[in-house]
């Protein structure tokens, strides 16, 4: 099931390795997914989608904004917030996802960038400095 939306998103959807302002998601594998339709991008459309829009992919419509989200995110995925560069896990990060996380707060200042670990029910349990995150990833032997 996995494999299958998150295939269909990356059919529809542009894969890079680094973020854009359309990037909304951190996939597994260290690549960013882009939410913005490659069709509307083709015709001059630069508009990121919302975070919930990924219910769109799931074989099984959700009938509300928030779970396709929440599940996406529990398979692994982190949610990725470009515009004040925040990333919100419920599953431990992948070493790809590390890397890209520490990455891209690296060039920023601690109040300009959020880590959150979140809980199955999408609160928060845990703020992360860059630091902090880093130390995290060390002992849950991530890096």
């Amino acid at each position: 099931m996995n494999k299958t939306i998150l295939e269909r998103a990356m059919k529809e959807n542009y894969v890079t390795g680094y973020p854009t302002a359309t990037s909304g998601y951190l996939l597994t594998d260290g690549r960013y997914l882009h939410l913005i339709n490659k069709k509307d991008e083709d015709r001059g459309g630069n508009y990121r989608e919302d975070h919930r829009t990924i219910r769109n992919f799931f074989n099984k419509r959700k009938n509300d904004d928030w779970s396709g989200m929440v599940d996406f995110v529990k398979m692994g995925h982190i949610r990725f917030s470009p515009e004040c560069h925040g990333f919100d896990f419920i599953k431990k990060p992948t070493k790809w996802q590390a890397t890209q996380i520490l990455r891209q707060c690296s060039r920023l200042l601690p109040d300009e960038y959020w880590i959150e670990r979140l809980d199955k029910d999408f609160r928060v349990v845990e703020t992360f400095t860059k630091d902090e995150f880093r130390t995290y990833c060390h002992n849950k032997g991530i890096l």
